[in-house]
């Protein structure tokens, strides 16, 4: 049986990313284990638009009910969501910038996190519609150690993840010296 990977690429490095790198050791490490493995990439670098008064707006309306034009609107966010739901397991690559997340990590977030899709809110009570997914978040920072009190980024990823229902989650941490023994005795565990 095939893995579907969703590898969304949050560094605004390429070649010297050294998040890209750990990323690419954990899909290498996938393959290893599960065999066949199909890759998605969505390498953020290239841009995403932060969402606005007419995204929001559009948002929060009843499907059944967009017009062309709300359509288009939100035809990005339906794209990204659609990767989502088709890919078993995600692996973020993500240098933390200022003690926290990229902006084009962000926006994607903001992007995909949508009422019907991605969640529900059936009377005050919300669930996360993406059951039986799995994350894997490459971290590095040369500053920022993950988990401590300045580490804004893994706490967020938790959460927000969380909430749009994917509970097994594993970050794993590195820098300069990180290698392909620390991706296989994190996946190990």
């Amino acid at each position: 049986m095939s893995q579907n990977i969703l590898r969304i690429d949050a560094s605004a490095r390429h070649k010297d990313s050294s998040s890209r790198k750990y990323a690419d050791m954990v899909i290498k490490y996938i393959s290893a284990h599960q065999g066949d493995v199909e890759v998605t990439v969505r390498d953020l670098a290239q841009g995403l638009p932060f969402v606005d008064k007419k995204w929001v707006k559009v948002k929060s309306k009843n499907p059944e009910n967009y017009t062309k034009d709300d359509k288009a609107t939100v035809s990005l966010s339906r794209i990204l969501i659609e990767e989502l739901k088709q890919n078993d397991c995600y692996v973020i690559s993500c240098p933390i910038y200022n003690f926290t997340i990229p902006a084009s990590l962000k926006a994607w977030i903001d992007l995909v996190t949508f009422p019907g899709q991605t969640f529900k809110n059936e009377s005050g009570e919300f669930e996360g519609l993406l059951n039986d997914k799995s994350l894997i978040v490459t971290f590095s920072s040369s500053a920022t150690e993950i988990g401590s009190d300045i580490d804004f980024a893994s706490d967020y990823l938790s959460h927000i993840f969380g909430f749009l229902g994917v509970d097994d989650i594993t970050f794993i941490g590195g820098h300069e010296t990180f290698s392909y023994e620390h991706i296989i005795e994190a996946l190990d565990n």
